[in-house]
């Protein structure tokens, strides 16, 4: 597979905007029978008259959201639009969306991972790459449990569309129009051969609780206090819903028989004094174990490293000669808020560590990405507060 990334700042000009891409795109990449592209753009910016204009012009699939920021070799952006385009003759490409999932969700979902597969023709599927916007009753860990079973094992890769934290701006992209409550995909075979990296938050040695009461997302018991008094006792104040960030939840889900040993991270959205209860962002399923984690800037920072440490050496790895030379990341805007004014420092690390390699990402309000991926088969995970590479 070859790649190529491209970023515009004409954030007015829509036409100017699609000159700059294609420009910068055609003068790496030579056309070829299968390419497509991955689009990032700001949740309230040009998306909805840049998304038809560029996919008019490219002449190929564009898939992809809106985001609070975006992160590409010259670092970490706002105000522009990042354009990653993939292309091979050894690979094809599968493109479908399920629209308007307020209504019929799960067939909807079907029908369109069914509309992606057959566009891969006989290349058997290796990645599924997924953009999602808005809140529907369907919710994000009900549709990651219906891929994962649709997938059959193949890993899921994305998150969540965000946009400036207002929750009403977040979009996907499909052909060339811009969606919410909405979900595109976009399926990869033939010679592809995916690795993954994720990591959240450092994992401190406080002792573990577990969760005795939950309802999906809402959380009633930690051991015998209301989630509300386990918070307290922790020292964070349940009602700052700012705090409640730096605040998250390591869990570990090792009552399950399939358990990986890899925790994940969860945070609280809000609590109630008066019922006791919290809100996460995620299912919090009962039995699980779970500890708080006080987190810092220096701790994204310590993660980060971690994690672009690791997916170097998966780049340098050529097995057969097979070579490795795109990464799309995805990382959490929990911690892009928690670095505060030093919130470029992601993207400032990924294209020192990256460089030489194609690269681009995007902050999201939920990360989809493999655990691990062991005998063939993802551990698919939504996660919070991580952040998360696809190495192609």
């Amino acid at each position: 597979m070859q790649s190529t990334v491209a970023v515009t700042f004409e954030a007015v000009d829509a036409e100017a905007a699609v000159r700059d891409l294609l420009e910068q795109v055609n003068a790496a990449l030579p056309s070829g029978p299968n390419r497509c592209g991955i689009l990032f753009t700001e949740g309230d910016g040009e998306g909805p008259e840049l998304v038809p204009a560029l996919e008019q012009a490219a002449g190929m699939p564009i898939v992809g959201c809106t985001t609070i920021a975006q992160i590409s070799p010259g670092g970490y952006h706002n105000l522009c639009a990042t354009l990653l385009v993939l292309s091979g003759e050894d690979c094809r490409f599968g493109v479908a969306a399920a629209l308007d999932m307020d209504v019929e969700p799960e067939r909807k979902l079907r029908e369109a991972f069914a509309q992606a597969a057959a566009e891969l023709g006989d290349a058997p599927c290796e990645a599924i790459i997924v953009f999602s916007a808005g809140n529907t009753e369907f919710t994000a860990d009900e549709k990651l449990a219906l891929l994962d079973e649709l997938a059959q094992g193949k890993p899921i890769f994305g998150g969540l569309a965000s946009d400036y934290l207002d929750f009403s701006q977040t979009r996907i992209f499909y052909r060339g129009e811009s969606h919410n409550n909405s979900l595109v995909l976009l399926l990869i075979g033939g010679n592809v051969r995916p690795k993954f990296v994720v990591r959240n938050i450092p994992r401190s040695r406080i002792a573990k609780s577990r969760i005795t009461a939950s309802k999906g997302t809402l959380v009633e018991r930690i051991d015998s206090m209301t989630a509300y008094e386990a918070m307290l006792a922790q020292g964070v104040d349940p009602e700052d819903r700012a705090r409640l960030l730096f605040a998250p939840l390591c869990v570990e889900l090792d009552t399950e028989d399939d358990y990986d040993g890899v925790p994940i991270c969860r945070n609280f959205m809000d609590m109630d004094k008066e019922t006791g209860t919290g809100r996460a962002m995620a299912m919090m399923p009962v039995g699980a174990a779970v500890s708080v984690q006080m987190v810092q800037g220096k701790d994204i920072e310590e993660t980060t490293g971690e994690a672009l440490r690791e997916v170097c050496r998966e780049l340098c790895e050529q097995p057969d000669g097979y070579v490795y030379s795109t990464v799309l990341i995805v990382t959490c805007c929990a911690r892009h808020i928690v670095l505060g004014q030093n919130r470029a420092r992601e993207g400032e690390m990924a294209a020192a560590e990256l460089s030489g390699a194609t690269f681009a990402g995007f902050y999201s309000y939920g990360e989809f990405c493999p655990t691990s991926v062991h005998q063939g088969r993802a551990k698919n995970r939504l996660n919070n507060m991580s952040i998360g590479f696809c190495i192609l």
